[in-house]
């Protein structure tokens, strides 16, 4: 099922500009994932999009933004994958250090963190 996450650059009532617009839609969007998890799905998203496309096609009004899209579904057999994508798939996926984007105190300073 796809997916496209829109901010509303303001509030609908008062017409003021919502500052958080960006992260309620992240915080909306990492509910539906739960969710969808939850029941057995599987959720990818994507910043990867065409929004002025995406804007085009789905005729998304002025003073919202595309932000991503969302490709949710059930998890598929990666043998029935071509050979490139499906070594793509199994392989491990590369993730930064933890300690390289959560601090404390300062920016930059790496937070000792330790696994529970």
């Amino acid at each position: 099922m796809p997916v496209l996450s829109v901010a509303r650059l303001d509030f609908e009532i008062s017409g003021e500009p919502n500052r958080l617009a960006f992260h309620d839609v992240g915080q909306a969007s990492a509910r539906l994932t739960l969710e969808a998890v939850s029941r057995g799905l599987f959720v990818h998203q994507m910043a990867g999009i065409l929004p002025d496309k995406a804007r085009e096609i789905f005729g998304i009004p002025e003073g919202h933004d595309v932000v991503a899209g969302i490709a949710a579904g059930y998890w598929g057999d990666p043998r029935t994958l071509p050979e490139d994508l499906e070594k793509r798939e199994v392989a491990p996926s590369p993730r930064k250090p933890i300690g390289s984007f959560v601090f404390s105190r300062r920016w930059g300073e790496s937070a000792i963190i330790t696994n529970p």
